[in-house]
């Protein structure tokens, strides 16, 4: 044979022996992916068949996946967090289980059914019953006390008021419109001494009066306060009844 043809078929069995240790490279699997996996630490190459069949790379990195394994994965074809009942799924109960109910559900905690000349007293708004050692009725109005009728008493019975009854018994029937205080005792000191008419006067009768239990019931009959200040004179007449403590 002739030395040319005798060194191509040379490298032919050689390039034939390459090609087929190449194809077994895969391991003891048959090697039908023709993955190549290199030995010197470098990034694993993929043919394209495995590419297409989802073949894991084996140096530690992430999996290679065609791109329909994304479109069909685990990620968007089962239950995920807005396809299910969540958070959002429903509409929410109230915060407190229910509709909470009024600031004061109960009966009226007072009434004030009085006639007021000479002072601008207002009892029109929210009213409220306090107890601090003496019992008061107020009239709230948007957050604002406007009015307020402050009783402390010795008990149930029947008053004639004048400024020697407070002084004498201490007994004490204001009303409070803003700064202004009218009560049952005059400030001026002739009137005190006796040297001047007395503006207090009146009857005031006390059906009941348990005040720390906030229930008071007084008629005011031709009642005059004076104001502790200017002298001048309140004429109350008519009926103002708590039963109960209220905010």
């Amino acid at each position: 044979m002739p030395v040319r043809r005798l060194l191509l078929a040379l490298a032919l069995v050689a390039a034939s022996g390459c090609l087929e240790d190449r194809s077994r490279g895969g391991g003891g699997n048959g090697g039908g992916n023709g993955v190549f996996r290199p030995t010197d630490g470098g990034a694993s190459s993929v043919d394209a068949a495995g590419l297409d069949a989802g073949a894991d790379t084996t140096d530690g990195g992430a999996s290679t996946t065609d791109a329909g394994a994304v479109d069909a994965g685990a990620r968007d074809a089962g239950p995920a967090r807005d396809a299910g009942p969540g958070r959002d799924a429903g509409t929410p109960p109230p915060r407190d289980g229910g509709t909470a109910p009024p600031r004061d559900a109960g009966p009226p905690a007072a009434t004030v059914g009085l006639s007021f000349v000479g002072c601008p007293a207002d009892f029109g708004g929210e009213i409220v019953v306090s107890y601090n050692g003496s019992i008061a009725i107020g009239s709230v109005d948007a957050h604002v006390l406007t009015s307020s009728l402050q009783f402390d008493l010795d008990g149930a019975g029947t008053k004639t008021l004048s400024t020697q009854h407070r002084i004498q018994s201490g007994e004490v029937v204001n009303l409070v419109i803003g700064g202004t205080t009218w009560t049952n005792m005059s400030t001026d000191t002739d009137v005190i001494i006796g040297n001047a008419p007395d503006p207090i006067g009146g009857t005031l009768v006390v059906r009941d009066y348990v005040p720390s239990a906030g229930r008071v019931d007084v008629n005011f009959i031709n009642v005059t306060l004076a104001d502790t200040q200017a002298g001048s004179v309140c004429h109350i007449h008519g009926t103002a009844t708590a039963v109960r403590l209220a905010p």
